[in-house]
């Protein structure tokens, strides 16, 4: 099953590529220690500042971390200059796609609440959201992997979510314990030892405990992301969309161990 079978591989490349688990933890700590200000004791004017931070330097990180990983795949070759490289050259572009998401999803919602009662147009609202989260969970991916614009990467995404459903579906209900468990690295520190007094009357341990595992799941996340699409993209046989912008690569053009796809 390609849900299972593409999860298997994508550890299996952070095992056998340690620099690559490297980088990504670091980047990952990146982004966490970004959002988690009030895990330090900082001012709420420190915490709002790297809230912002986080907003302007979160896309970068991303785009950077899923050409990494692609590049590992491709060419097993793992450079920071990836990294730089792929934020200069789809950042732009992936807070595009990420604008258009938000404007639409806006734009909906008060029609929404315009033309249907209140608690209906919630439930609408949010059985909307969960079906736009689905088939454009891959917009990012079609940007970094193979190019996209923006309004091309949400046709791209909805059309390879839509083809594949099935897998799809339950690649997401996999993507959800280790979106969770990022996540738990965002809770507010106070309410975070509220839970965690009732373990151990010193939570700080497991404070940095939950931030250590919460950053590793998020780099098994990207890493399994990238595999799990190249592995959609290959069964779906499209090869006109299938080219790197910078790199010139077929992202069908290997398998996660680097042989090559028959």
């Amino acid at each position: 099953m390609v849900v299972l079978d593409t999860l298997g591989d994508a550890v299996s490349l952070l095992r056998r590529r340690p620099t690559l688990f490297g980088y990504l933890v670091a980047l990952g700590l990146v982004g966490n220690l970004l959002g988690s200000g009030h895990h330090f004791g900082l001012s709420e004017f420190g915490q709002k500042l790297l809230a912002r931070a986080s907003i302007v330097v979160g896309p970068a990180v991303t785009v950077g971390v899923l050409d990494l990983v692609n590049r590992a795949v491709v060419h097993d070759r793992v450079s920071f200059d990836v990294v730089v490289n792929a934020g200069v050259r789809n950042y732009l572009r992936v807070v595009g796609v990420s604008l258009l998401l938000a404007f639409g999803g806006g734009i909906a919602v008060i029609l929404l609440l315009v033309v249907l009662p209140a608690q209906l147009a919630l439930v609408v609202c949010l059985v909307a959201i969960a079906a736009a989260a689905l088939v454009f969970q891959f917009a990012d991916l079609a940007i970094v992997l193979e190019g996209e614009t923006p309004r091309d990467a949400m046709r791209r995404s909805y059309d390879v979510a839509t083809s594949n459903f099935g897998p799809v579906l339950g690649y997401t209900v996999l993507e959800v314990p280790f979106g969770l468990l990022h996540g738990a690295t965002f809770v507010e520190r106070s309410e975070l030892e509220g839970i965690l007094v009732t373990v151990t009357p010193d939570s700080t341990p497991l404070t940095f405990g939950i931030l250590a595992v919460g950053t590793v799941g998020w780099a098994v996340l990207q890493t399994y992301r990238v595999v799990f699409y190249r592995a959609l993209v290959a069964s779906d046989g499209d090869g006109q969309t299938g080219r790197d912008s910078a790199g010139g690569h077929d992202v069908t053009a290997a398998r996660t161990d680097g042989e090559s796809v028959p």
